[in-house]
């Protein structure tokens, strides 16, 4: 017997597989059925069945970067700490900031840590990210680039934007001169001895944002400059996969000198797309009977609903109005734009179209009610594959219809796909 509902999923992680690893120290019990008990309950990490579905099959990807973690773990070495120098003193640690993994830092405890060596100190940030470079998930995927802008040139953000987006800046080093003797900190500032003086800054009209100081960073996009260094900014409306360049604010460039070092991040806000999949053979997967009360367009449709058994809908008999065979099967969830539904189907022999009282259709229910695609599909004898368009916002339940205008024409329906953008409703497989 299957469940009425699907066991919850984790849902998939923004980037399969990190290129940087976080320590946790875990104290497990010292007896081996404790010890058993944990490590089977780590291998769920590593079942595909235990992660959200999507049509890539991300969650295989993400399975087997887990089985690799689990197969790379190792008890902790629980020896007392060594007494080592002169003075005494218990052997320190050292570790990997898990922030920043080019901060190394110590401890005697394990519980504070501070900074031992900072080695990020001792490389150079990478001039500009080129092929490969990691792309932010939509839906709130985030991506960030370690660069180096030259103050004669620009920098180039290697990933597209939209409306919406948020753009940043973080960690921004460097200083660079204007050809007139004057050295600028990233904001604009005048830069003296180490420092940026408060009150230096000057604005020029004809630089390419005049109301922001000279030799600030901007932002450019589609030909228009953003300040970058106020903080976050958020793509204005009306721009559609655009490029983004990180410049200084110079009218002539050219002659500029001075590197500016920095760390920009985007953040993607764009909707993305999902895929639900029914397959009936497997589970209901929540979709039940419906039973007509006058709102299927005839009272005496009343009493009609599908029929679940052996891994798919079938219709149920009645007679009314010269249809005899029907199928009303129904799932609810959280309301989402929906693109379309696609309905494997099967007939015994051949349903014509009549309005939306005869052949497949489709209802759903949104914020102002519910809806019919009309006019109805035509199925032919076998199976169907069907995909009926929606493009409807605030979607929370939607209802597959079959009917039939003879009494002998059973109808069948095996699977149910459900397309939509944002993020898939947890009640959905």
């Amino acid at each position: 017997m299957t469940r009425r509902n699907p066991p919850a999923r984790w849902v998939l992680p923004a980037i399969v597989d990190p290129p940087r690893r976080r320590c946790f120290i875990i104290e497990v019990p010292d007896e081996p059925q404790h010890i058993a008990a944990f490590r089977g309950a780590l291998l769920d990490l590593g079942s595909a069945y235990k992660w959200g579905n999507d049509t890539a099959h991300t969650g295989r990807q993400v399975a087997a970067v887990w089985r690799e973690v689990i197969a790379l773990m190792r008890n902790c070495d629980t020896r007392p700490p060594q007494s080592v120098g002169t003075d005494g003193g218990s052997e320190f640690m050292i570790r990997q900031n898990p922030d920043n993994p080019c901060i190394l830092e110590s401890s005697l405890d394990g519980v504070t840590w501070c900074a031992w060596a900072d080695l990020s100190l001792c490389l150079g940030n990478p001039p500009q990210p080129g092929a490969g470079a990691e792309q932010p998930a939509p839906n709130g995927g985030q991506a960030c680039y370690n660069g180096e802008l030259q103050a004669a040139f620009s920098w180039l953000l290697p990933t597209l934007v939209n409306t919406g987006d948020t753009l940043s800046l973080q960690s921004v080093t460097g200083a660079g001169a204007d050809g007139g003797g004057f050295w600028y900190c990233p904001d604009g500032l005048h830069f003296i001895a180490g420092n940026c003086l408060s009150g230096t800054a000057t604005t020029s009209g004809g630089d390419p944002l005049p109301s922001a100081a000279h030799m600030r960073l901007l932002w450019k996009i589609a030909g228009i400059y953003y300040d970058a260094m106020g903080g976050a900014i958020t793509v204005p409306s009306g721009v559609a996969g655009q490029l983004v360049e990180l410049v200084v604010n110079d009218s002539a460039p050219s002659n500029n000198s001075g590197v500016y070092r920095f760390t920009a991040c985007v953040i993607n806000n764009q909707a993305g797309t999902w895929e639900s999949l029914s397959d009936f053979s497997l589970s209901p997967y929540g979709w039940t009977p419906y039973t007509c009360a006058g709102d299927c367009g005839n009272a005496c449709n009343a009493g009609i609903a599908g029929v679940y058994g052996s891994g798919l809908w079938t219709s149920s008999f009645f007679s009314c109005s010269n249809q005899y065979w029907a199928i009303i099967t129904s799932v609810s969830f959280a309301a989402r734009t929906v693109n379309n539904v696609e309905v494997l189907a099967n007939a015994a022999s051949a349903i014509p179209s009549d309005g939306f009282g005869s052949g497949l259709y489709i209802q759903y229910h949104d914020g102002t009610g519910w809806h019919t695609t009309t006019p109805s599909v035509g199925l032919a004898s076998g199976d169907n594959d069907l995909t009926i368009a929606i493009n409807v916002p605030n979607v929370d339940q939607i209802r597959v219809i079959t009917n039939s205008q003879s009494s002998t024409v059973v109808s069948k329906i095996k699977k149910v796909t459900i397309r939509g953008q944002g993020t898939q409703p947890p009640e959905l497989p």
